[in-house]
């Protein structure tokens, strides 16, 4: 159910994904068991605009509204 709801809410951008993974570790995160979707984005204008439509801080992005753990890099 999650991931038709974070689909819906990706819609808009969904050209600007570069990879979507099943992973269980990420730049700052292990998780203890099981494993999560981690989607990967270009970040340029369109995806930089999305972000400031849909919440006031990159703190702002916590579940269930939005999905968690941004992670911004080069």
């Amino acid at each position: 159910m999650w991931l038709a709801i974070v689909d819906e809410l990706i819609a808009e951008i969904e050209d600007q994904i570069i990879e979507r993974k099943i992973q269980r570790q990420w730049e700052t995160t292990e998780l203890g068991e099981g494993t999560v979707n981690v989607f990967y984005f270009l970040l340029n204008n369109i995806t930089t605009q999305y972000l400031k439509e849909r919440s006031d801080s990159l703190f702002g992005w916590i579940s269930p509204e939005l999905p968690e753990d941004l992670i911004l890099s080069r």
